[in-house]
Formats: C-alpha cells, sequence, structure tokens
C-alpha cells in the first residue's frame, strides 16, 4: 500500500473537519430550534396566566363590590365581612370629608381671586 501524500493527508483532515462541523452546526442548529420553541410555549402560557389573573381580579373586585352593597342593605351577617365593611365605609367618609375641604378651598381661592381683581 502506498502512503498518501500531503495534499491528501491535507484533504482527509479538512474532510474529517468539515464532517464535524457539519454534525455539530446540525445539533447546535436543533437546539436553538428547541430553545426557542421551549420559549414561545413557556412566553404564551405566562400571557394566558396573566390574563387568567386580571380576569380573576375583576371578578373579586365584583364581588367585593356585591358584598359591600349586601352588607348596606344589612343583608350580610357575617361578623368579618361586617367588620371589613364598617372599615370601608368609615375610609369612603374620610373620603367624601377630604373632597368637601377641597371644594371648599376651591371656592375660597376662586372669591379670593375675584376680590384681587376689584384692585
Amino acid at each position: 500500500m502506498r502512503e498518501k501524500s500531503i495534499s491528501e493527508i491535507v484533504f482527509d483532515r479538512v474532510k474529517k473537519g468539515a464532517e464535524f462541523v457539519a454534525e455539530k452546526g446540525g445539533e447546535l442548529r436543533d437546539k436553538a430550534i428547541k430553545s426557542s420553541e421551549k420559549f414561545a410555549r413557556t412566553h404564551s402560557l405566562k400571557l394566558d396566566v396573566d390574563n387568567l389573573q386580571e380576569k380573576k381580579q375583576k371578578k373579586l373586585k365584583q364581588l367585593s363590590y356585591l358584598v359591600y352593597n349586601l352588607y348596606t342593605r344589612q343583608e350580610i351577617t357575617h361578623p368579618e365581612i361586617s367588620a371589613l365593611c364598617q372599615e370601608i365605609k368609615g375610609l369612603q367618609c374620610q373620603i367624601d370629608e377630604k373632597r368637601i375641604e377641597v371644594e371648599m378651598i376651591k371656592k375660597e381661592q376662586g372669591e379670593y381671586a375675584s376680590s384681587e381683581n376689584d384692585f
């Protein structure tokens, strides 16, 4: 058997290197595809979870208004619910008082502004 020439040896090595690169490139491509598919699935699921949580929050808000309205009509007697509703009622009174105070200040400023124009 004859010995390979330097050019044949180089060619064989280049060929093996190219085969190796092609094989590893295919593996990397497959991993990248799987990774992007996994990301797309998890991102889609996270969006679904966010949408469901938003719907849940809206329903809880509706429930709280319903319970509070039942409380104001004295149709609920559960002590914990009544206590929370009383706190809410107290907070609403404070809000109303602050709004009235704001309106009074606005009226005073309006009167003050008109009396300044008299000079």
